[in-house]
């Protein structure tokens, strides 16, 4: 029988949104009960991507946000330390994505960065297993609105969308909810051409914060 690893992927604009839109939604999910490969309790794998580390006001800014990040999620209940492979909590400081109300992020660039990161996150938790897996990815985000509408947020969602139309195989379910298929090529042949039997298949689903039980 395979078994299931259900990820939890939390994609934010600045450090602070964790905690300004997202901690019922954080506190919910620890509270699920989940089984690692032993059947013991653990602790949903839940994992955050900041976009950028704030640094809008003065470049001093970013540092100090970004470690304040790490204990909100510490005190959240998510480990952003190292010591179990890939670390869960992760904080960019890329001059293409940086904080501001008139900057505007390429939506490009965001699904590759999201890509990249599940690519990473995938790896760590396959070495870690000793059995075969069904893995389901759940990206969690902003809506079209960006909630609160600033426009870093809205372009969260408009990274993720295009993720969603150029990275994945999208389909609908029974119950006619947007589901996705995720498949990642782990290398190419000797030819330059991609090995169909090396890859990794994920079932993916994204949810919007303002519809947080309804996938977008």
């Amino acid at each position: 029988m395979t078994a299931e690893l259900d990820i939890w992927l939390l994609i934010t604009a600045h450090p602070d949104d964790e905690s300004m839109f997202f901690i019922p939604t954080l506190r919910n999910l620890l509270c699920l009960d989940y089984k690692n490969d032993s059947n013991d309790s653990q602790k949903p794998n839940i994992h955050l991507l900041c976009l950028s580390n704030g640094d809008y006001r003065d470049v001093s800014d970013g540092p100090v946000r970004t470690k304040e990040l790490y204990k909100a999620c510490s005190l959240i209940g998510i480990d952003g330390s190292k010591s179990s492979g890939a670390s869960s909590v992760v904080v960019l400081d890329d001059d293409r994505l940086k904080d501001g109300p008139n900057e505007v992020w390429n939506s490009d660039l965001i699904a590759n960065t999201v890509l990249e990161r599940l690519q990473t996150i995938l790896s760590s938790k396959q070495q870690q297993s000793t059995q075969q897996q069904q893995i389901n990815v759940n990206i969690i985000a902003f809506d079209q609105g960006g909630v609160s509408g600033h426009p870093n947020h809205v372009d969260v969602f408009r990274g993720i969308k295009h993720f969603l139309d150029e990275k994945c195989h999208v389909v609908r379910g029974d119950n006619e909810k947007l589901m996705a298929r995720l498949i990642l090529k782990q290398q190419a042949d000797t030819n330059g051409q991609d090995d169909t039997n090396d890859h990794t298949e994920v079932n993916l689903r994204v949810l919007a914060l303002q519809t947080i039980s309804n996938p977008l």
